[in-house]
């Protein structure tokens, strides 16, 4: 079967599942964290208008209930040119619809892109699902907007959960 089919396969298989529904069996109250490395493509709107862009790295989300701090740090490049990018530090806020199994999620903050020394200040937007298959694993997809300027740099991204 060739990859591409694998991957709908999987992720098919993985969202018709009822396991992530009981995941996360207690309620969250108080303040609790958890970790994710992700990976995302998308276009680049703007000056180099329609450009393919990946975006790869690490993140940390913290709740206070349903509302949470998150940091991420990142590497974002046209996929053209993949030795030629920029890193990304997103400190934001993020508010979930939900405090466990399918939980979505919105979420905004500042975004500083930097090469070397000093950086470009801009913000980001975003928007998606958390699915928790037990108290410590899940998965993440959501939309990303990062904007610099007038540059929107917009993927599709993918993450693995972790406690």
């Amino acid at each position: 079967m060739p990859r591409p089919r694998r991957l709908l396969l999987l992720l098919a298989c993985f969202w018709l599942t009822p396991a992530h529904a009981p995941a996360q069996a207690t309620e969250k109250d108080g303040t609790w964290a958890y970790g994710y490395g992700f990976a995302g493509f998308g276009v680049a709107i703007g000056e180099e208008l329609g450009d393919p862009i990946f975006h790869l790295g690490p993140g940390s989300d913290v709740m206070l209930g349903r509302f949470g701090l998150t940091g991420e740090l990142g590497y974002m490049a046209s996929a053209e040119r993949p030795l030629d990018g920029f890193g990304t530090f997103s400190p934001g806020v993020l508010f979930a619809f939900a405090k466990r199994g399918t939980v979505p999620f919105v979420k905004g903050g500042f975004t500083l892109f930097f090469r070397g020394p000093g950086g470009e200040p801009g913000w980001h937007v975003g928007a998606g699902v958390n699915f928790w298959r037990s108290d410590k694993f899940g998965f993440r997809a959501e939309l990303n907007d990062q904007v610099l300027y007038s540059n929107h740099l917009l993927t599709a991204r993918f993450a693995v959960l972790f406690r």
